[in-house]
C-alpha cells in the first residue's frame, strides 16, 4: 500500500466521525461519497491498521489489555474504535499495549468501526459494499 492511499484512507475515517457515533443514516451518506473501489481500499486498510492494533494486544506484554464488550466479537472491537478514532490517535495508541490498556478499560469502545463496511441493506449473505456510484 503506498502512503497516499494510507492519506485517503485517514480522510474517509475522519469523514465518518466514528467518534460522534453516527447513525446508519448519517454513515451511508458519507460512504456514498466514495466509490464501490475506494470504500473496498478502505476496508483493505482498516484491516491492516487494526491488525496492528491487534498484534500489539495479543504480544507477551498485551495480555492485561481488556478488549471491551462480551460477546464472541469483543475481540475486534478495541482495534476497531482504536482505527476508528483516526490517524493521530492509532498511532499513539496501536503499539502501546500501556495506552491500549487505559484505552481498553476507560474508554468509549462501543460497536465497531468494521461494521461501517457491511451493507445493511442486503439480505444476501454477503455483506460487500453495494452503494453504487
Amino acid at each position: 500500500m503506498d502512503i497516499n492511499s494510507h492519506n485517503e484512507f485517514w480522510e474517509f475515517v475522519d469523514d465518518i466521525d466514528w467518534k460522534s457515533r453516527p447513525n446508519d443514516a448519517e454513515i451511508k451518506i458519507t460512504k456514498s461519497k466514495y466509490t464501490n473501489e475506494q470504500l473496498k481500499r478502505f476496508e483493505e486498510h482498516f484491516d491492516f491498521f487494526s491488525n496492528i492494533v491487534y498484534n500489539t494486544i495479543e504480544s507477551d506484554e498485551g495480555t492485561d489489555i481488556y478488549f471491551g464488550g462480551c460477546d464472541d466479537f469483543c475481540c475486534t472491537d478495541l482495534p476497531a474504535e482504536v482505527v476508528g478514532r483516526g490517524e493521530s490517535f492509532f498511532f499513539e495508541h496501536a503499539r502501546s499495549v500501556s495506552k491500549l490498556c487505559k484505552f481498553g478499560n476507560e474508554g468509549d469502545v462501543e460497536e465497531s468501526f468494521s461494521y461501517i463496511f457491511l451493507d445493511s441493506d442486503s439480505d444476501s449473505e454477503d455483506d460487500t459494499i453495494t452503494i453504487n456510484r
